[in-house]
């Protein structure tokens, strides 16, 4: 390096007319001569932004410095990616840049082991093994203080909440619970417009949104909840996705509610920290809830049929053979039983509430005031015969996909609906297999899954006055 030095103010001394190369050569002087004082052995460059990768990789290179490249985020598989619309030339000079980052650096850093197996993928020549997952963390000194928890039960989200950030199960459930429970709905950071429009609408007086507060007060806000909420992207790729705000919520000792997958890296910090609990987004019971509740299924025959479809799948368990089986003459308003004929022609009788009594009696007087000639089918088609599977699967599929959060749409989504539902309500699992016709308990504890109602099960635990 000293040699260098030398050739430089030679080559100074004999080109100082050329000003351009004079430059250049005061600059690499410079640069060398900084590497020589301060002994500059490495490099770190962290991204995004993933350009500095390359600035690190060209700094290697001309320097033989050791080079450590850092990804806080995934590149071409972040989830924003395909929203910039890259063409294919693009995608392709992306990769490219990507791969040979990945190559060339000595060391690779990232802070989930998705992502690390993620950047592992992008080539057969990239060593695994250089690549080292090292997790955020927290300050624990900014969470020494002591904030003593609200009188009302708080659940704060601290962060921005985007469009993409799915919560409409959530808000539903919060609405089901403000109704019995005085709650409060806290947003710290900046709310997609559209998302704090529907909190207002949904929730009311129960919102309460701070657009921006330094960070001590942001701990403050942490520690005084009930229970933190933490929302991972529903998008493909994010089971890597760790925020550090996870870090920081564990740090507060707030029980953390987090929506995303429950197989991804955020879910199993929780669990190991034992800091909370973690849920997917499909809330099968909200949903149908709020299909019907909010859906309007029209005011003729086929509105009021369909809607009662829906609603009798949810609110007895019966299988899709069991409803186009029905009869007239099963159904006893009397005494609000429904006689079903199950599998190997067993019958076993479900009791149903007033409410879909009503929806049952509504769609009787419509269906024979339209129909004056029927078969002795309680569900029938235009033409007064019987509904076929088909048709009643085609029915659920057109209705439930107006429900965006639910994937699958099936009569056996709303039969398994049911029975988590019938859970959740401290129902016991004798009587759920009974009310399904199942022959042995142990077909009956498949229903037994965690879900989101879960959160009450929060509310119970942290609240402190529970």
């Amino acid at each position: 390096m000293e040699t260098r030095l030398g050739e430089i103010d030679g080559e100074m001394a004999s080109c100082a007319r050329n000003f351009v190369k004079l430059n250049e050569l005061t600059e690499e002087k410079t640069q060398l001569e900084t590497q020589l004082e301060e002994k500059i052995d490495a490099v770190i460059t962290t991204g995004p932004p993933m350009s500095t990768h390359l600035v690190g990789q060209k700094l290697k290179k001309r320097f033989h410095l050791h080079w450590i490249a850092d990804f806080r985020d995934p590149w071409t598989d972040i989830y924003y990616y395909n929203k910039m619309y890259p063409t294919p030339i693009a995608k392709a000079i992306d990769r490219k840049y990507e791969r040979n980052v990945l190559l060339d650096a000595d060391q690779v850093i990232t802070v989930s082991d998705y992502i690390k197996k993620q950047l592992a993928a992008k080539s057969p020549a990239i060593q695994a093994s250089k690549i080292k997952v090292i997790a955020n963390g927290f300050d624990a000194e900014d969470f020494d203080l002591i904030i003593p928890k609200e009188d009302v039960f708080t659940i704060t989200y601290t962060g921005t909440l985007a469009a993409d950030y799915t919560i409409d199960s959530f808000i539903h459930t919060v609405k089901r619970l403000s109704t019995s429970e005085k709650l409060k709905l806290r947003f710290v950071g900046k709310v997609d417009q559209g998302i704090a429009q529907k909190l207002s609408e949904q929730l009311g007086d129960s919102v309460e949104i701070h657009t921006f507060v330094a960070h001590a007060d942001a701990i403050k806000y942490m520690k005084s909840s009930s229970v933190l909420l933490l929302i991972i992207p529903n998008i493909e790729g994010n089971k890597g996705n760790l925020t550090g705000k996870l870090f920081e919520y564990i740090g507060s000792r707030t029980p953390i509610l987090c929506l995303g997958p429950t197989d991804g890296d955020a879910a199993t910090i929780i669990q190991v920290c034992k800091a909370g609990k973690t849920f997917e987004y499909d809330d099968e019971e909200g949903e149908v809830d709020r299909l019907l509740d909010d859906v309007d299924f029209g005011e003729r025959f086929e509105g009021y049929r369909d809607r009662l479809i829906i609603e009798m799948f949810y609110t007895t368990g019966m299988r899709l053979s069991e409803l186009i089986g029905l009869d007239d003459k099963d159904v006893d308003f009397s005494a609000s039983l429904i006689k079903v004929t199950g599998k190997r022609n067993k019958q076993r009788l479900i009791p149903f509430d007033k409410e879909l009594g009503r929806s049952m009696q509504e769609y009787v007087n419509v269906r024979n005031q339209a129909l004056p000639v029927r078969s002795d089918a309680f569900f029938v088609r235009k033409n007064g015969e019987r509904l076929g599977r088909g048709i009643v699967a085609y029915i659920v599929r057109r209705n439930l996909s107006k429900v965006v959060t639910v994937k699958k749409r099936s009569p056996h989504v709303l039969r398994h609906t049911f029975a988590t539902a019938m859970l959740n309500n401290g129902a016991d699992l004798s009587s759920i297999k009974e009310l399904l016709g199942h022959e042995s308990l142990a077909t009956t504890e498949v229903y037994t899954h965690t879900t989101f109602e879960e959160l009450k099960k929060v509310y119970n635990q942290a609240h402190p006055r529970a």
